[in-house]
C-alpha cells in the first residue's frame, strides 16, 4: 500500500502540467481578445483569465517549494530534512505566504496541505477552463 507521502510525491507531476497549459489558455485567449472587439464582456473574461493564470501560477510556486522539500527528505535522512523543512516553514510565514506554525509539522500534515493546495490549483484550473468555454462561445458571438 502506498504511504501518504510517495501518493504526494507522485501528485507533483500534475502541477507544472497546469501551470503550462493554464499559460498557454492565457497567451491563447490574450491573441483571441487582441484581435477581437474589446466590449466589456470581452475584456471581464481576458480580465478574469489574467487573474485565474496569476492564483495558478502562486499555487505552482507554492508546490515548487513542497516538492524541494518532499525531494529532500525522500533523499536525505529525516532529521535533515525536517531541519530543512521547518526552516522552509519559518521562511514562508516572514514572507507572509503561509500562516507561521509554532509547532513542528509532521510529514503527514505537509502531505495534507499539499495536496489541499494541489486541489485549489486544480479548481482554478477547471474554473480557468470554463471561462475558455464561456470565451469561445462569446467570441464566435461577436
Amino acid at each position: 500500500m502506498m504511504n501518504i507521502i510517495e501518493l504526494t510525491h507522485a501528485f507533483f507531476r500534475y502541477y507544472k502540467h497546469i501551470d503550462i497549459t493554464s499559460s498557454v489558455f492565457l497567451l491563447t485567449f490574450l491573441v483571441l481578445g487582441y484581435f477581437s472587439d474589446l466590449s466589456y464582456g470581452v475584456i471581464g473574461l481576458l480580465f478574469t483569465q489574467v487573474l485565474l493564470a496569476v492564483a495558478i501560477k502562486y499555487y505552482s510556486f507554492r508546490l515548487s517549494i513542497d516538492e524541494q522539500i518532499f525531494r529532500s527528505f525522500i533523499h536525505q535522512p529525516s532529521e535533515i530534512a525536517c531541519q530543512q523543512a521547518e526552516n522552509i516553514d519559518q521562511s514562508l510565514a516572514l514572507l507572509k505566504l503561509a500562516t507561521p506554525l509554532t509547532p513542528t509539522r509532521s510529514w503527514q500534515a505537509r502531505c495534507v496541505a499539499t495536496l489541499k493546495l494541489i486541489k485549489i490549483q486544480f479548481s482554478l484550473f477547471f474554473i480557468q477552463v470554463l471561462v475558455a468555454f464561456v470565451s469561445v462561445i462569446f467570441f464566435n458571438n461577436t
